[in-house]
């Protein structure tokens, strides 16, 4: 994978931040809920995951909340493509502080192995080959109430394609299957796959 050091790269990390940070917003803003902020996440219970396992470690969401702004990447599945693929430029821009400066970065999945989907192992679902692959071994935790999901408003996977342009749907395609394989990104199709992802961005102090 490429180096994020480099100046053109890091001005295409910018502006790929820009474009899903106001994508996210555009989410947040619409499903946004009437009361706070802080008091939402003092009811999302997190437990901690290391190697696609739970740890035994568990605390409430605002328990993240220290001196720096929070960074929440909500996955859709662990193994999805186009989310490992998120993942890895979001935790380069972090790691090389260019968005704006120190933040805190976690990861929420919706599930271990064994799922109630009967995937048996972490070597079929992909949640340790996330984090330490494509997440650059950032905190990520299991969201079993899906309460940060439903924050961004628990919109539904469709597989109703964009257009019904075959030709569209095949270059579009092609130019994917290019990008991820230059980009050395694998991933499966197992686990929850049925509610979106997303991002939040939190201040210090708990406002979304």
């Amino acid at each position: 994978l490429r180096d994020p050091t480099s100046s053109n790269l890091r001005n295409n990390h910018q502006r790929y931040i820009q474009n899903i940070l106001y994508y996210s917003k555009s989410i947040i803003i619409s499903t946004a809920r009437p009361h706070t902020m802080d008091e939402e996440l003092m009811n999302i219970k997190l437990k901690e995951i290391k190697d696609g396992a739970f740890t035994g470690s568990e605390l409430m969401a605002d328990k993240l909340l220290v001196d720096k702004p929070l960074l929440v990447l909500v996955m859709r599945r662990a193994g999805c493509f186009l989310c490992r693929e998120h993942a890895w430029e979001l935790s380069s821009l972090v790691e090389a502080k260019t968005i704006g400066g120190e933040v805190d970065l976690i990861g929420i999945v919706k599930e271990v192995a064994p799922t109630k989907e009967d995937v048996k192992t972490d070597a079929e679902l992909g949640v340790g080959e996330f984090q330490s692959k494509y997440f650059r071994n950032y905190p990520c935790y299991v969201d079993e109430d899906k309460k940060f999901y439903s924050i961004l408003g628990d919109h539904q996977f469709s597989f109703k394609p964009y257009t019904w342009n075959p030709f569209t749907l095949y270059k579009d395609f092609r130019a994917l299957q290019n990008r991820l394989s230059e980009k050395k990104i694998s991933g499966n199709l197992k686990g929850d796959y049925a509610i979106k992802g997303g991002l939040l961005l939190f201040s210090k102090e708990g406002a979304l």
